[in-house]
């Protein structure tokens, strides 16, 4: 059962998290859809930029969500310390240990809806926003553009644009090389299904090249031998930060099986899973801070300070994981480094608290 303490702190972190999530997550939207106004066109308007938005909003979100709880925290707690609350709630008895369960509850609220979003409802309406993106920009350009994925297959290289929601492909263009690596044919299906365990092309253009000539074909349809399935199509339409857990270890162990390199989707893997413990990290710091450095300062200090902790934060973890690659280290050892420093310094400074 939850005292009267115990909820007046919950009510009211939950309630700083949230602001600071609505506000830096507001700001993110805005910026984020001036950046891509820059590419409107006759096929991808302000509508589509509009869906494209809301469908990227909760991946957005999920990654802001440790920035997010860090300041929360300390404009709530801080808020409290500015008003003397926290030493009447400690005047009542309750020790450091006891106010810091208390300030982690909120924070695993948080911690929970992070995970239903990342797991079950970002990737969903990341996967169908990138879809519609790049079918729209696709029609920009004839051919392969940038937006889509690549795969190479043996003697052939393919790429795909887009994936429909229901697993249909959209412009798969594929180019075959003979031995010498030379271009033979390039292929253009407009679309391809898969039925019956079997991918099949449909309105395919083919321009096969010759010493003397150059012949041009078209199909309706035909059937596409390809290694890819529709659940690893899925998989690498999209960068590794925007795939679920349980799809990164998926396409994780799918890479091993072919003889891949890992690293970047074995770091994404770490950064998703572990996430819980860098908030936990950072909040544990924000409490250090409150009752230490930050206790007398006004609530502008409080939130620049909450800004440059977690840039520092940020920054330590983008540059650790390419370190990692570079020099041989394991990703989860990148991921774990800097929320064990935020979590000893954090520990430390409370120890010092009386």
């Amino acid at each position: 059962m939850f005292s009267i303490i115990d909820r007046y702190l919950f009510k009211q972190l939950i309630g700083a998290m949230f602001l600071v999530l609505l506000v830096i997550g507001g700001l993110d939207f805005v910026f984020a859809f001036l950046a891509e106004l820059e590419d409107v066109s006759d096929h991808y308007a302000l509508p589509q930029i509009g869906l494209y938005m809301l469908g990227i909003l909760p991946r957005r979100i999920y990654e802001l969500l440790p920035f997010c709880c860090l300041i929360g925290c300390l404009i709530g707690l801080g808020g409290l310390a500015s008003s003397h609350e926290l030493t009447a709630i400690r005047s009542a008895g309750a020790s450091m240990v006891r106010l810091v369960k208390m300030v982690l509850q909120p924070t695993l609220v948080l911690i929970i809806g992070g995970f239903v979003l990342g797991e079950y409802i970002a990737p969903v309406m990341e996967k169908n926003a990138q879809s519609q993106r790049a079918i729209a920009k696709g029609k920009m350009s004839s051919g392969a553009s940038r937006y889509g994925f690549w795969q190479h297959e043996k003697e052939q290289f393919l790429h795909v644009l887009a994936v429909q929601p229901n697993g249909e492909l959209n412009t798969i263009t594929r180019y075959q090389l003979d031995e010498s690596r030379q271009v033979q044919s390039i292929s253009i299906a407009q679309s391809a299904r898969y039925e019956d365990e079997q991918w099949t092309l449909y309105d395919i253009a083919t321009t096969t090249f010759s010493e003397d000539q150059v012949r041009y074909s078209e199909t309706a349809s035909q059937p596409w031998s390809t290694e890819l399935t529709p659940d690893t199509v899925s998989l690498v339409i999209m960068d590794p930060d925007r795939l679920s857990i349980s799809a990164l270890y998926r396409y994780t162990q799918y890479l091993a099986q072919q003889g891949v390199n890992t690293a970047e989707y074995d770091l994404a893997f770490w950064k998703k899973t572990l996430q819980p413990v860098s908030i936990i990290a950072l909040i544990v710091l924000g409490i250090s801070f409150v009752f230490g450095p930050l206790r007398e300062v006004n609530i502008g200090l409080r939130i620049l300070s909450g800004v440059i902790i977690g840039l520092i934060f940020m920054i330590a973890q983008n540059l650790l994981g390419p370190a990692s690659g570079v020099f041989g280290f394991p990703p989860l050892i990148a991921v774990l480094i800097p929320p064990v420093i935020a979590l000893a310094i954090g520990l430390r400074v409370l120890s010092k608290v009386r």
